[in-house]
């Protein structure tokens, strides 16, 4: 009787140990869906501004003496510098200082049209999954022969990914944030029929 009543108990304290560590579990991925949402759409200088925004620059509005006014300013940029890649087409490269979250590692551009800003390509560590769960159900999926593109409408988001046909929502991601006057893409796909042509074309 008492080994019994023993079981039970460590059987017990076996189950609440483990809804606490799935709560923390959770809560965890909780907070870091809501940095994720918060850095894109509300980072440094954009948090009186709707998307799109990243650290007070816009696209297809910002200027090049705002862009470096912002990129003084900005809490995690150590340097930046300009390259020309196409005519009438420059690049800024951004080199991270250490204080930037965790999940953005890798490099950053920020594309010029002339002195407007047109585009900001960030890479990071995220997998496609940590998107889905920080922003839901794509607006818009569209398939190349080399990378899948998820594109959220509300916060004005480009998600790029090589996708890995074996584990696809632990592909690698990574995000651009294009003006609000681009061209929405034509909605062809969803994540399943994009993740079929992506992977039979491998």
């Amino acid at each position: 009787m008492f080994l019994r009543s023993t079981r039970y108990i460590i059987l017990i304290f076996g189950v609440f140990l483990l809804l606490i560590s799935a709560i923390r579990f959770l809560a965890s991925q909780s907070d870091t869906s809501q940095n994720i949402e918060l850095f894109f759409t509300q980072s440094t200088g954009c948090e009186a501004i709707s998307p799109p925004c990243f650290i007070g620059i816009i696209p297809d509005e910002s200027d090049q003496d705002l862009i470096y006014d912002r990129l003084h300013a900005a809490p995690y940029i150590a340097d930046f510098g300009m390259a020309q890649v196409e005519f009438g087409i420059r690049q800024m490269f951004l080199e991270w200082n250490g204080q930037q979250p965790d999940f953005i590692q890798g490099d950053a551009h920020i594309r010029l049209l002339g002195e407007q800003v047109r585009s900001i390509e960030i890479e990071t560590t995220l997998m496609l999954g940590d998107v889905w769960l920080t922003f839901g159900k794509t607006d818009f999926i569209t398939v190349t022969p080399f990378t899948l593109w998820l594109y959220y409408q509300e916060v004005e988001l480009y998600i790029q990914s090589t996708l890995n046909c074996d584990a696809f929502w632990y592909s690698p991601v990574t995000i651009t944030i294009y003006g609000s006057t681009s061209n929405d893409p034509t909605p062809s796909h969803t994540i399943d029929t994009a993740i079929a042509e992506y992977c039979d074309n491998q």
